[in-house]
């Protein structure tokens, strides 16, 4: 069983990746079951936090989650006043943040269009010419992989302040400077031993 053999392993942290549809809400209770004390940070497929609650009960609560990008609360100017906008249009005024990716992603290609020839080759090396500063997502730029330069990690920890969700943005290594006084800041080092449960095949 999973949550044995993290029990047995004396891992200072537990690294969990895998869907709710394949039962990672079920795997966490277990293993927290096993390991009570022991932090256990996941990957965005433990998200929406929501169905993580249903699936995994208190066991969700204080687990960490990483996912690529931002959040809501951690946009910038740009980005809060589409919220704001958008939001009145969407039954229940929520907006997701890929909603927010989605839409900066249609104004680079449309502007690289616009920029370029018609042809796709033009188009394509207008993309890589972008430069957006104060834009939905923040000031970047595309590299040479069609990645953006900026590529900031949010840590979520599900199930504080009252059920709330916290965040923590870092880029590179380090964290962001700016303080969110409802987010447990402080952290340690681990043994660097970390146990990766798969979920592949899980029942």
């Amino acid at each position: 069983m999973l949550a044995a053999r993290a029990r047995r392993s004396d891992a200072e942290a537990v690294f969990l990746c895998g869907l709710i549809d394949t039962n990672v809400g079920e795997v966490l209770a277990a293993l927290r079951r096993a390991l009570p004390s022991v932090p256990v940070i996941g990957c965005d497929g433990l998200l929406p936090a929501s169905l993580l609650f249903e699936r995994a009960g208190p066991a969700a609560r204080a687990t960490y989650v990483s996912i690529e990008g931002l959040v809501n609360e951690r946009l910038g100017a740009a980005g809060k006043t589409f919220l704001r906008d958008f939001s009145a249009t969407q039954p229940g005024a929520k907006v997701d943040i890929a909603a927010v990716h989605a839409v900066q992603a249609a104004e680079l290609l449309l502007d690289a269009i616009a920029r370029s020839n018609g042809t796709r080759a033009s188009v394509s090396s207008e993309l890589f010419e972008t430069r957006v500063r104060d834009g939905l997502l923040g000031s970047f730029a595309i590299d040479v992989n069609g990645d953006p330069t900026a590529t900031p990690i949010t840590i979520l920890r599900l199930g504080m302040a009252g059920g709330q969700t916290s965040s923590r943005t870092t880029r590179g290594r380090a964290w962001t400077a700016s303080s969110c006084p409802r987010v447990d800041c402080s952290h340690r080092a681990v043994n660097p031993f970390v146990l990766y449960l798969g979920l592949a095949g899980f029942s």
